[in-house]
């Protein structure tokens, strides 16, 4: 499998897999299926927080001269 071609839910869901079969007592476990089943069902989109714009850059000041009368 290309590392390019692997989403966010399916790294998602495979930590969820991992952690359901390695901590099968665990009292999260039940939150943690739920959650698995809301991603498999896709009533759960993970979604990455757009940028707006432009980053921010500071304002050039003007050179002063140095021929400037006091």
């Amino acid at each position: 499998m290309d590392v390019e071609n692997v989403t966010d839910e399916l790294l998602i869901q495979n930590s969820i897999l991992a952690f359901i079969h390695n901590y099968r007592e665990h009292t999260w476990v039940d939150k943690y299926q739920e959650l698995l089943n809301k991603i498999e069902s896709g009533k759960l989109k993970i979604s990455e927080v757009r940028k707006r714009g432009r980053s921010a850059q500071r304002q050039k000041q003007e050179k002063s001269s140095k021929d400037t009368a006091s």
